[in-house]
């Protein structure tokens, strides 16, 4: 019997020319046998990855909540007493969060020091619990002071117009540690914050920062603003902003900006 000829090399190449044309056995092919568990596609729990541990893409609000309460036959949720009719349970509703407020954080290496140098040359207010390694800060209107949490002192969900702010020590390091070590793991950040009139902060904040500067000047300041300073005078800007910056003692730069 005459065997069969082998394809040529340009068939060979053909996208999706299956085993048989090539004369392959049938045990050569990639078929999963009985026994064989391995996964079809190696693309797998990739969305459990990016969850933490002990979290899975099953968990679900709604589902959890529900698991609690009691189980109840179908006719249980009729209204009526007579006849039993089932019925589907009412469906319960997953809750949605709503944004309340976006609070930026900056890096410090003495908290002591930038907590002093927001509230005594910027007029920030402190709020919230107190804490050696982290502290909130805003500045609204005139004699607006938020609540703990940030909102309103009467209630209301809305968030105060104004700047809030948080300053942190870096992760790796401990309110016990000299400002000198921890400034090295400080990384310096830009932050654009608007006012209402731009030379009127420039002007209360040259003169706090000028005063609070003479008082560094003694043989044992109560603070130390290193870096901070103001860079420039406020200034029209050609997208349409009338702004200057000032640098706080750790080096984060602050844009003070305003709409023309």
């Amino acid at each position: 019997m005459a065997s069969s000829k082998p394809p040529s090399l340009s068939m060979r190449r053909n996208a999706g020319l299956s085993l048989s044309s090539l004369g392959a056995p049938t045990s050569f092919r990639m078929q999963p046998g009985e026994g064989d568990t391995r996964p079809i596609s190696t693309n797998m729990s990739l969305a459990q990855a990016a969850l933490p541990a002990g979290v899975t893409a099953s968990t679900d609000p709604q589902s959890s909540a529900s698991s609690v309460a009691p189980a109840m036959p179908a006719h249980a949720w009729d209204s009526d007493t007579d006849t039993d009719v089932d019925r589907p349970p009412p469906v319960q509703r997953r809750p949605v969060a709503t944004m309340l407020l976006s609070i930026p954080c900056l890096r410090v290496s003495s908290m002591k020091d930038a907590v002093s140098f927001y509230t005594d040359v910027l007029g920030f207010v402190r709020y919230g619990p107190k804490d050696k390694t982290q502290m909130r800060l805003f500045r609204g209107a005139p004699g607006a002071t938020p609540s703990a949490s940030g909102l309103p002192q009467q209630g209301s969900k809305a968030p105060l117009p104004g700047v809030h702010l948080l300053l942190r020590l870096p992760a790796s390091c401990t309110p016990a540690m000299r400002a000198d070590v921890v400034r090295h793991s400080v990384q310096p950040q830009s932050l654009w914050l608007m006012v209402s009139d731009v030379d009127a902060f420039f002007t209360e904040a040259a003169l706090k920062l000028q005063k609070a500067m003479a008082a560094q000047q003694g043989y044992f300041p109560e603070h130390n603003y290193h870096e901070a300073r103001i860079l420039d005078r406020p200034q029209n800007t050609p997208w349409g902003t009338r702004e200057f910056r000032l640098v706080d003692p750790d080096g984060n730069t602050l844009i003070i900006s305003a709409d023309r």
